[in-house]
């Protein structure tokens, strides 16, 4: 399950808020590229919905193989991954893959997995490792971290 519930503060972060009746707005990634990497259906198009509601232009993709096939043709600056995805398939070794073809993107890995190992693993190869479930505020943090934007 993915829920969204928390507003992001932008004070001082350079990201453009939205304001209303004085509450702080969404992050805004204009036209920022985004890819995001999910075998759990629901997971992925909320993740969507949510990145393209910043504004953000998103590709979702729920394999590794379709995330490679894509970078051929696109130039993400970010990727939320999930660390295991079906088949067997590891969110590690693609998200290395991605970055070997878009050195600036930047990796968050999004998933359920606790174990310690592969934390460590995923820390070494992305820039952040949340655990879902994640709110809409945690989210917006990363990712105007990895953006420079905060």
């Amino acid at each position: 399950m993915f829920s969204v519930r928390q507003p992001f503060a932008a004070a001082n972060s350079g990201c453009t808020p939205c304001t209303r009746e004085g509450q702080a707005g969404p992050l805004r990634l204009d036209g920022v590229p985004v890819l995001v990497v999910d075998d759990d259906r629901v997971v992925c198009n909320s993740l969507a919905r949510l990145l393209k509601s910043w504004g953000a232009q998103v590709d979702a993709v729920g394999s590794a193989g379709q995330a490679l096939k894509l970078a051929n043709e696109r130039r993400w600056r970010v990727c939320l991954s999930d660390l295991r995805l079906q088949h067997g398939e590891d969110g590690l070794d693609p998200a290395m893959a991605l970055r070997a073809k878009i050195p600036a993107l930047s990796v968050i890995f999004v998933s359920g997995d606790i174990d310690p190992e592969r934390i460590r693993q995923a820390t070494r190869v992305g820039d952040a490792m949340l655990h879902k479930t994640i709110d809409e505020g945690t989210l917006a943090r990363h990712i105007a971290q990895v953006l420079h934007m905060g």
